[in-house]
């Protein structure tokens, strides 16, 4: 087994980790506009990138979207 010195590894990681920044999105009203009002608000929770800020499975099956199949 070879083992890389800290610093090799550090630097590989460095090279690895990429910042984006923050962007203004288009929003899903012009990438879907047949979409209904309840199905853009369900899929604006179910992207958002933050887990913490996300909707659980459980809280979108319970949405307004799918209220008609309920």
């Amino acid at each position: 087994m070879h083992l890389m010195p800290i610093g090799q590894v550090r630097d590989l990681l460095m090279c690895v980790i990429v910042d984006f920044g923050v962007q203004e999105g288009t929003g899903i009203t012009k990438l879907i506009p047949h979409l209904s009002p309840e199905g853009q608000d369900l899929l604006q929770k179910l992207l958002m990138y933050n887990p913490e800020d996300r909707i659980s499975a459980k809280q979108a099956l319970r949405h307004a979207f799918f209220r008609e199949i309920r």
